[in-house]
This record gives structure tokens, C-alpha cells and sequence, in this order.
């Protein structure tokens, strides 16, 4: 090859590694470039997607390479409101790597999603980059995702407390028939002790698909047929609250331990439903729902758990897999606790006093050398009496004691939990 030629086909080489660096999407389900007809010159698509309505959309778009111009199509489908000239209001930034599209007058239908097209111009021969796309103010897109942590569960995280430095009312809730029953257990007699398969039909295991494996992560709790509870921490990138992509998460209901699925059910997770006030930072409003992409079967080991009202009880089983001395999940197991006031739990833990709101309470063991149980996301199920006596909800693991790097449990052993009560009303919502 002459001296020409290879300067040529290296030149040709660094052009298609940016095209082929440019061409990968941070967020290729709502971003991606289509074509380029001309050199300098591509069209891409623009797909706008809210959990709510929007009553006017402002679309913020960052580049990492500066653009000569960025042109938007004259017409979408799906919206209320269709343009005769252009989008709207387009701004761009005096260095031209941000743009914003904006215009009041559109309303977009929540969970539609709505695709907008974009020719985008430039200089030289690098495509630009999307590093970062806001939908409302609201972070829908960026690069960082992609090199954010995954949460990786309670046993792979030591140093995950070490990061960290809104009362809802309880309205009426319409119960799940058959809800908080255990058809296979004869009695309410429990011990702390490995649970019997299906002694605990409520609880699922979430499990996360990356890199071509699939990785247990925490624990979550059955609470209608297509939507279980759990930490948000749980699911959402390390210390952010950026929810981790829902098809990246199953979730499996009546495991006994992790590697028995004889009686399992195992479904795709739809939807991630953030509660609205979480913060990362202190985690606050730990809380967080996930929508199933089918309803499940309910059968004597798959089953929610009653939600219906706040108890005056202060004895209960924490459920959830044990944790060994060994730093080990086993069989789903149950450990009786009792709730205690927010004073002593400040004495136990006064590092940890911070977690403790309206929101959150503290368990500890009853009994010295317990099995320890449950890690984030786990249950705290309290037996309600009566003519049909039936297991509610009463917290969900925020913080325990794998993330305080305990395996032996006693009296001093102490977890948090986020009281569900308190979120009765957004989940209600949710749900229905």
C-alpha cells in the first residue's frame, strides 16, 4: 500500500470510529442516530416518555462536540399539539453543545411514547456524541448511567453506609383476597428458624441481568398480583436516584433458597416506581415498587401480603434469607424482633441516628444467637388477630445488619425499616 493510501485508510478508519463511538446511544430506546445523506450532516430520533402528563415539554440536549446547527422536524404524532413550522423554541448554549427545545402548548399523554426528529450538523469528522438528555428538568439520559454502580447487594457492600452522610397520611386500602394466609402452615406457632417452603408465600428475591449474568441483589415483598416492594436503594444506581433499567431486573416469588425454583415463579420486572421523595444521600423515603410484566398465579407458595392498616403491635417476624457466619445467603428463614423507640436505637447505633424519621423505626432480636435474616428489601410481617387471623406488612429493610457487617444476631442487633403505613396512600395509587 502506497504512503497515500495508508494515510487515506487510516483517515478512514478514525472517521468510522467516531461514527461507530457516536452511533452508540447511551439510551438507544430514546435516543439514536437514523442517516446521514451528506458529509457533516446526521438525522436522529428523539423519543419523549413520562410516567405523568405533561402540560409543556422543555427538551434539553448535551453534546460532547460542538454542532453548527441543530434542525427539529416540523410534525410529531402522539402529542395534542402539532407544529405547522417547527417544534418550538429552540436555545442553544453560547458554546453549542446544549439545546433547548421547548414549547408550553404541548401536552404529552403519560406512558406514550412520542418520537421527535433531529437533523444534527457539524464540522470535521467526529459525530457528536449524546452525553445527557432532560425531559421537564428531569434527567432521562446520560452517559454517566452507563458507568454508574449498580447497587450489589447488602453482602458486596461494606462501604455502602459509609457514603451516605415527608409523612404520608394511611388512606383505606382494598385488600387482595386470600391475602397474608399461608395455606401451608398449620398454626401461627413460628420459631427463629429456616422457614418450611411456603411458610412465607410473599417473599420474592430480585435478581439483576449485567454483562450477560444474572446477580442476586435484595429481597422484596408480594403486595398484589403484579407489584412487589423493596428499598429503593435497591433499585437505583449507587447513591443516585436513578432508577436501574427495568428489563434488566427479574424478580422470582416462592424460591425456598436461591437455588431451588421448584416451586418458583419467575417474571420480568415492567416498571420501577421510585417513590417521588427519595434522596440517596440519607435515605430518605427508601422505598420503591416494582410493576411485574404479568400478574402472577397465586397458589400455596405465591401470595401477597396484607397491606391494610398500621398495628399496635410491637412483636414480629423479620423474614428474609439467613445470613451466615460465612457471609452466606441460605434458606428463607424467619427471626422474631420487636420494635423499639427511637431513643434506644439512638443509643445502639448513633452513627446511624441520621436514618431515623416519622418515616423509619428500629427492630432488634429477641433472642440472643438468633439466625440472622433479611437483608435490603426484606420483610418485617406482623400476625394481625381475629376471627381471620392474616399477616400484614409492616416495614421493608432500609438498612440491616449485612450493611452493618453483623452475622450474629442478639438483643444489641438492630435493623431499620421503613414503616408502610406511612406510604399506604402513594402506593394505593400506584397499584390501582
Amino acid at each position: 500500500m502506497s504512503v497515500g493510501g495508508a494515510v487515506l485508510a487510516a483517515g478512514l478508519l478514525m472517521t468510522l470510529g467516531s461514527i461507530t463511538s457516536a452511533l452508540n446511544s447511551p439510551c438507544p430506546h430514546l435516543f439514536h442516530y437514523d442517516s446521514t445523506d451528506q458529509p457533516g450532516q446526521w438525522t436522529g430520533t428523539v423519543t419523549l416518555l413520562s410516567d405523568v402528563e405533561l402540560h409543556g415539554v422543555w427538551i434539553r440536549l448535551i453534546f460532547d462536540e460542538k454542532l453548527t446547527e441543530l434542525d427539529v422536524g416540523p410534525q410529531l404524532r402522539g402529542l395534542l399539539f402539532l407544529f405547522q413550522d417547527n417544534f418550538g423554541e429552540l436555545i442553544n448554549s453560547d458554546d453549542r453543545l446544549e439545546y433547548l427545545i421547548k414549547n408550553k402548548n404541548v401536552v404529552l399523554k403519560s406512558e406514550t411514547p412520542t418520537n421527535v426528529k433531529i437533523t444534527v450538523k457539524y464540522e470535521g469528522n467526529k459525530v457528536p456524541n449524546l452525553i445527557g438528555y432532560r425531559l421537564n428538568a428531569r434527567t432521562v439520559c446520560s452517559a454517566e448511567m452507563n458507568s454508574r454502580l449498580f447497587f450489589s447487594g447488602d453482602l458486596d457492600n461494606k462501604a455502602f453506609l459509609a457514603s451516605l452522610t415527608s409523612s404520608k397520611k394511611a388512606s383505606d386500602y382494598g385488600e387482595f383476597e386470600g391475602c397474608g394466609t399461608i395455606p401451608l402452615l398449620r398454626d401461627n406457632e413460628l420459631k427463629n428458624e429456616k422457614a418450611q417452603n411456603g411458610q412465607w408465600p410473599w417473599q420474592a428475591a430480585i435478581y439483576i441481568q449485567n454483562n450477560n449474568e444474572e446477580r442476586y441483589v435484595c429481597e422484596a415483598t408480594l403486595i398484589s398480583p403484579k407489584h412487589v416492594v423493596t428499598a429503593a436503594h435497591c433499585v437505583t444506581f449507587q447513591t443516585t436516584e436513578l432508577v436501574v433499567p427495568a428489563h434488566q431486573l427479574t424478580v422470582y416469588l416462592g424460591k425456598h433458597n436461591r437455588g431451588d425454583d421448584n416451586n418458583a415463579q419467575t417474571l420480568r420486572a415492567e416498571k420501577i416506581l421510585l417513590y417521588p421523595g427519595y434522596v440517596s444521600s440519607n435515605l430518605l423515603n427508601d422505598i420503591a415498587l416494582i410493576r411485574l410484566e404479568k400478574p402472577v398465579t397465586i397458589n400455596d407458595y405465591t401470595r401477597p401480603i396484607c397491606l391494610k392498616h398500621s398495628s399496635d403491635k410491637k412483636e414480629g417476624f423479620l423474614v428474609g434469607y439467613g445470613i451466615n457466619r460465612d457471609h452466606k445467603i441460605e434458606d428463607l428463614a424467619q427471626a422474631k424482633v420487636k420494635i423499639i423507640n427511637e431513643e434506644e436505637c439512638s443509643k445502639q447505633h448513633s452513627d446511624l441516628k441520621s436514618l431515623l424519621t416519622d418515616n423509619v423505626f428500629c427492630a432488634s432480636y429477641v433472642q440472643d444467637n438468633s439466625l440472622c435474616v433479611g437483608d435490603s428489601g426484606s420483610s418485617l410481617a406482623l400476625l394481625r388477630e381475629g376471627s381471620r387471623a392474616v399477616w400484614e406488612l409492616k416495614g421493608v429493610v432500609t438498612v440491616g445488619v449485612a450493611l452493618q457487617d453483623k452475622y450474629l444476631c442478639n438483643h444489641s442487633s438492630t435493623v431499620f425499616l421503613v414503616d408502610v403505613a406511612n406510604y399506604l396512600k402513594w402506593i394505593q395509587e400506584v397499584i390501582s
